[in-house]
């Protein structure tokens, strides 16, 4: 048995027949009620989001400002992994629709295969393109796992915070809750790119930006693309540990 929908409805103002979904009364010019509501419903979930992602930016600056001071030191690596992912915490809790992209809804082997091939491939092709410009441009290198000597496990330690923390964390803050609220403000191009430079900004160091927002921009391809976290994760901390990997061996030969 068919159900007819209504094509008109009763303007609420003045009772006059109008086709359903129309803006204004033809005969009295008022507004439609509920096109009104509607507005403002979108009108203030606008600014929801653009406020939260306002307060998150400010927050991301004053993070990355401080981190910044101070020596580096174990505790100082452990203390600022904690206190960042504290921070995405919140936000994820303000808005629990980011947990919804986390996990894909249904398995993607190739886009899985791709992935994890292009964190290995970018690993490599990083650590030389960034020992080769900081010894070109400074005659010195830079010395990720420096601080994790301090630790009975270095290796495992640097796993865990420039591997899994990052990978988890920095993929939930940017490409979860920064391109959720890019998407809804502006679209999805806005959402890609946007995350992508803040991705990039956060991390404060002029030189890397040649190959963090490209990397960001790949992230976030994949996170528009299939709609989840989930290879962001994977090829995010793919990259990181075959960096650590890398480092580990060649330049400490623990």
């Amino acid at each position: 048995m068919s159900v007819e929908i209504p094509v008109t409805v009763a303007c609420p103002n003045c009772n006059s027949i109008q086709q359903v979904g129309y803006r204004f009364c033809s005969s009295c010019g008022q507004r439609n009620p509920i096109a009104v509501q509607k507005a403002e419903r979108q009108d203030q979930k606008y600014q929801r989001n653009l406020k939260f992602l306002s307060i998150f930016a400010i927050l991301c600056l004053v993070f990355v400002i401080s981190s910044s001071f101070g020596e580096e030191t174990l505790e100082q690596e452990i203390y600022w992994s904690i206190a960042f992912a504290v921070i995405v915490l919140v936000f994820i809790i303000l808005q629990p629709e980011t947990l919804r992209v986390i996990i894909p809804n249904r398995s993607f082997l190739k886009p899985l295969l791709v992935i994890f091939f292009i964190g290995i491939s970018s690993g490599f092709i990083v650590s030389y393109l960034m020992d080769k410009l900081n010894l070109l441009l400074f005659e010195e290198t830079y010395i990720y796992l420096h601080v994790y000597k301090e630790s009975k496990h270095p290796l495992l330690m640097a796993l865990i915070f420039i591997g899994v923390f990052p990978a988890v964390f920095e993929e939930l803050a940017f490409r979860g809750f920064v391109f959720n609220n890019l998407q809804e403000l502006a679209g999805n191009n806005s959402a890609i790119w946007g995350s992508a430079f803040l991705f990039g900004l956060v991390h404060l160091s002029l030189l890397s930006l040649i190959w963090i927002i490209p990397f960001g921009l790949l992230l976030s391809y994949f996170r528009n693309k299939y709609s989840t976290l989930f290879y962001g994760v994977i090829g995010h901390f793919t990259h990181n540990s075959t960096v650590v990997m890398i480092e580990y061996f060649n330049v400490y030969n623990y």
